[in-house]
């Protein structure tokens, strides 16, 4: 089987499928290279609520963390931090509402994010409430790299990961996991989150497959 391709896409490049219309947006600052993506209507009428997924930049009332990459580029990339998020804050409509990646409790914010697990952010309540729009690039710096919390133990297996690329997809069928074993896995602390990202735990990624 082959494996499937992959698209690099850039700051400012469009994409259209039907009446959606996206647009990619560079906001470095969780990571060196992290995109969002503005979905839009396409027909351009007005009528349709227009949301932005923001992945690990701008996050309910808070953004992403900067300290992952290594304390060495924790102030440089929280000062890209506080500049996309403003981009996004400046350069889209007020009523965009705005879909991150993490929400309420994540490891990755910076700080607590706000409005708990179900509460909806658009771009003018973050303009009003998010610290890189309210405090200045030093005070924001100082904010999210100063006493970050610790970073999870399975994060070292990311990269290693991303950097090896997609695997060969399985097409064969696994075998079914009883409740008890579900149960068993989950005692043993081995998150959602941690399936999801196949870290080498063997347990972990038969369960994922």
């Amino acid at each position: 089987m082959t494996r499937s391709r992959t698209w690099r896409r850039r700051d400012g490049d469009r994409l259209e499928s039907g009446d959606v219309r996206v647009r990619v947006i560079a906001t470095p600052g969780h990571t060196a290279h992290h995109l969002a993506y503005h979905f839009e209507d396409a027909r351009g009428d007005g009528a349709s609520q227009s949301f932005v997924c923001t992945g690990g930049s701008l996050l309910a009332g808070t953004t992403g963390r900067t300290d992952l990459l290594g304390a060495d580029r924790a102030g440089p990339l929280a000062r890209d931090q506080w500049s996309s998020v403003r981009r996004l804050l400046t350069e889209l409509a007020g009523s965009t509402v705005v879909l991150p990646t993490h929400g309420f409790g994540s490891f990755c914010s910076a700080t607590p994010s706000q409005g708990g697990a179900d509460a909806q952010s658009t771009i003018s309540g973050e303009r009003k409430r998010n610290p890189a729009a309210t405090e200045e690039v030093e005070e924001f710096v100082l904010r999210v790299t100063v006493d970050p919390p610790p970073i999870p133990g399975h994060y070292r297996y990311m990269g290693p990961l991303n950097r090896a690329g997609q695997p060969e997809p399985r097409t064969e069928l696994s075998e079914a996991s009883s409740a008890e074993a579900v149960e068993d896995i989950l005692a043993s602390g081995v998150g959602s989150s941690t399936c999801a990202l196949a870290v080498a735990s063997p347990r972990c990624t038969a369960s994922a497959r």
